[in-house]
């Protein structure tokens, strides 16, 4: 069972690179050879550095975890705890670096996605700077077609990108304190630093969980974002909130897809708290996972006094989280199978999973 188990991590974890760096098909037959570091509560994956691109180590942001090959197929893996730096400038909810791993580069999650070659390094070292403050971009995949797009706004003002000015424009639905465009670029958003850490764009509507968070009043991100029942998990809100928020109801629901939606049926849902603003507009939610089966889950936020800012709804997709076996449980082998085809929690909950030993048996 053990060999069964461990070899269907690395299966997941392959699948993960894949998506992350558009490997093709047959790299997730093999073990991944990349790394995967957990730091502050979310998961980065590493990328080599090409040697056209210089990104100098900087200072101590402190201590991650990390998972990454020991052999060179990369089916046997290790773990450490090594000190994570800034990576030149560019802003730690992007992408840090590892001492010790100079050729490496560690991504948060969907930062930068939709971008290939020299564009993806280009958005990485270089983002949009606009009112003193740094945007990160994202992509719509350039295949399939059609091409997914976002509506633009009004605008908001001049700022730079990549060396030249940039007219910034507002994203209908979207607050500007989250995302915002570019004129003439509708392909292509602007992420503030942490928000939808692990989100990205997809041509077809079910997928496009980035496009959901990005018109959401809020998001969670989850800490673990995979775990057992009656474990302690932690969900902070990934941007400044908005106060008719205070109260409103969380609850988790089953999903019967692999994407952030809002369930038709939500007659089972599970609550796990209410949200808190502090005096900084931020929220967090320390909860134990409820006694449910194992599975995806969304989070729904149920908020009355949203609704005349968005549209009438009250009820908000907000971010997954997988639950696994209950504790003193066996295999989280059926677990890992769902896992492995949920887009936008593949990488955190393959690091999670290997790093607690769920793989065993």
């Amino acid at each position: 069972m053990r060999s069964s188990a461990s070899s269907l991590l690395c299966t997941l974890l392959a699948a993960a690179v894949a998506l992350v760096l558009g490997a093709d098909a047959r790299a997730q037959q093999r073990c991944p050879t990349i790394s995967f570091l957990s730091y502050a509560g979310v998961v980065y994956a590493s990328e080599e550095i090409p040697a056209s691109v210089s990104i100098p180590p900087g200072d101590r942001l402190g201590e991650g975890s990390i998972d990454e090959p020991d052999s060179e197929d990369g089916c046997k893996r290790k773990r450490d705890e090594p000190n994570v730096l800034r990576a030149g400038d560019i802003d730690p909810a992007v992408a840090v670096a590892v001492e010790g791993r100079s050729g490496s580069l560690f991504v948060l999650g969907g930062r930068c996605s939709g971008y290939e070659g020299q564009a993806r390094w280009d958005c990485l070292l270089r983002p949009l700077v606009f009112d003193g403050k740094g945007y990160t971009g994202v992509a719509y995949p350039a295949t399939p077609a059609p091409r997914g797009t976002v509506r633009l706004g009004e605008s908001l003002g001049t700022g730079e990108l990549d060396g030249a000015s940039a007219s910034v424009v507002v994203l209908e639905g979207v607050d500007p304190d989250v995302a915002v465009g570019i004129e003439g670029r509708p392909n292509e958003v602007f992420l503030v630093p942490g928000v939808c850490p692990y989100e990205r764009f997809a041509n077809t509507e079910p997928q496009d969980d980035l496009g959901r968070c990005l018109r959401a009043p809020l998001w969670l991100v989850f800490d673990p974002i995979g775990a057992k029942v009656g474990d302690t998990v932690t969900a902070r809100a990934d941007r400044v909130l908005r106060p008719e928020l205070e109260g409103a109801e969380v609850a988790l629901v089953r999903l019967g897809v692999t994407a952030d939606v809002l369930p038709e049926d939500r007659s089972g849902a599970v609550p796990i708290g209410v949200i808190t603003i502090d005096g900084q507009g931020r929220a967090t939610l320390p909860f134990d996972v409820p006694d449910v089966e194992e599975g995806l889950y969304e989070t729904i936020v149920t908020c009355v006094r949203c609704g005349p800012a968005f549209g009438g709804d009250t009820a908000f997709a907000a971010g997954s989280i997988v639950v696994f076996e209950k504790k003193g449980g066996g295999s989280a082998r059926p677990m890992l199978i769902g896992a492995g085809a949920v887009f936008l929690l593949l990488i955190p909950v393959a690091f999670f999973a290997w790093r607690r030993g769920w793989h065993r048996g």
